[in-house]
């Protein structure tokens, strides 16, 4: 006669037992591996910030030792910005920017910057319009808003390994702001930190966290921004080593004609904390490369 064997189930014991020691392996490994995906981010986001500073150096050969103009009106509501033409909020022709011909159309990217759109082209990188695309810094006024004017040239920056031209960027919509949701939004612009109105548009993403203190009106974060300056270097830096002196010039660019649009707008960029309608920008076009 043959013996028949009854299949059996786990027991209680047995599948605890078994879910403890994958919870436990979870436990372990987890740490590890957002801590490694995390610095694939940081390595995506380093030859990103490489290829924009090789990609100023083109331009700047291409223009007369010239950096793109920030902004220009194109016709209400529509702005020229230097990363494309804004047509609306969130919605942007990325190929008149003015670096889009160094990478066939298909701009740099910052794989850990915000995926929400507000104002900028998805690369996670905003541009200094204080000083570099534009003369506020030398005007110590805002009334040309949306008309930039005067982009800085090579040769009006006294330390070039000290002259931040792009830096990871987005923008924070505080709680405490209009329709503010506490989120953080694609934004193509960075300002020095006498403007930052504790809410950076700099973003130190990098190996850190953002607080939004509602309590106490701030934005903060313990982590690093990538930071591309004049002289193509790429640094990793802090929130407390980003400086004033980092949106400097040496002299006054010569007056010269925007090479699009036209300027004289007397209305002003709003205040930090009402951003919501500021705009950047430039751009890049096939004949002035040729």
């Amino acid at each position: 006669m043959l013996l028949q064997r009854t299949a059996r189930g786990f027991t209680l014991v047995e599948l605890l037992v078994t879910v403890g020691i994958i919870a436990t392996a979870s436990a372990v490994l987890y740490p590890a591996l957002a801590a490694g995906k995390a610095q694939i981010g940081e390595y995506s986001a380093m030859q990103a910030a490489r290829q924009l500073g090789q990609a100023q150096h083109l331009y700047l050969a291409d223009n007369d030792d010239s950096y793109p103009v920030a902004i220009w009106d194109a016709g209400s509501p529509k702005v020229q910005t230097w990363f494309g033409l804004v047509k609306k909020q969130g919605e942007v022709d990325t190929s008149s920017g003015a670096l889009a011909c160094y990478f066939n159309g298909k701009a740099p990217r910052d794989p850990m910057g915000p995926d929400k759109p507000f104002m900028g082209n998805g690369g996670g990188f905003g541009y200094n319009w204080y000083s570099i695309g534009s003369d506020t810094c030398l005007e110590h006024s805002e009334s040309m808003y949306p008309n930039m004017k005067n982009p800085a040239k090579g040769s009006d920056l006294e330390n070039p390994s000290n002259a931040l031209i792009f830096a990871s960027s987005a923008y924070v919509m505080a709680p405490w702001e209009a329709h503010g949701d506490g989120q953080a939004y694609d934004y193509g612009f960075v300002s020095p930190p006498k403007l930052w109105n504790y809410n950076p548009d700099i973003d130190f993403r990098h190996g850190g966290t953002r607080i939004v203190d509602v309590q106490r009106k701030e934005v903060r974060n313990n982590g690093r921004a990538l930071v591309i300056f004049a002289d193509g270097s790429v640094k990793t830096l802090k929130q407390d080593q980003v400086t004033d002196k980092m949106f400097q010039r040496l002299t006054p660019s010569p007056t010269a004609a925007p090479m699009d649009g036209t300027f004289g707008s007397e209305e002003r960029i709003p205040e930090a904390g009402q951003r919501s309608q500021w705009y950047g920008g430039n751009r890049c076009n096939a004949a002035e490369k040729d």
